[in-house]
């Protein structure tokens, strides 16, 4: 039997093209399995919208609370959409993380400032989750996961699966 990438498919007499990755139902499917072409698209969509969203809270003078909430509401589920379902690696939570904490510095106007002698001081994340009412991600990706669950666990063919005999 012939490896899965040695197979080719057909339609008629057309060979169908083998592609790397491909959108499907909005969500990009990689050749290799990973979940990182859909994590990487989140996280531009992402920038995209936050970019918009900051010039506006910054032009309107909101607080930093209030700006965490148009945050969560908006940029947040640009960032997770889909990732309910992904196989997520420290490396990603980490991507995730390093996003939403540096969004949630300037909401809390809590940046990174530089010393002469050119060393960072970073003031803490918790200090500035605080000021603008924002969890860590691993926070929104749980209730997400959480809220799949329950929906699946609800649906009556949920009881049914669990009744059949496993092999």
């Amino acid at each position: 039997m012939a490896p899965a990438r040695e197979v080719k498919f057909h339609v008629g007499d057309a060979e169908l093209e083998a592609v790397p990755r491909f959108k499907y139902l909005g969500r990009i499917l990689a050749q290799s399995d990973s979940d990182w072409p859909a994590l990487y698209k989140n996280v531009a969509k992402a920038r995209q919208k936050w970019a918009r969203l900051s010039r506006l809270l910054r032009a309107e003078g909101v607080s930093p609370k209030t700006a965490g909430w148009f945050y969560k509401a908006v940029v947040v589920s640009v960032l997770l959409y889909g990732s309910e379902s992904w196989v997520w690696s420290q490396a990603m939570v980490q991507t995730m993380e390093g996003f939403h904490n540096r969004v949630v510095r300037r909401l809390a106007r809590r940046m990174p400032r530089r010393l002469n002698n050119g060393t960072w001081v970073y003031p803490p994340i918790k200090e500035a989750r605080e000021i603008t009412g924002v969890h860590p991600i691993g926070h929104y990706v749980n209730a997400r996961r959480r809220k799949v669950l329950t929906q699946v666990s609800q649906r009556p063919i949920y009881e049914l699966c669990l009744q059949v005999p496993r092999q």
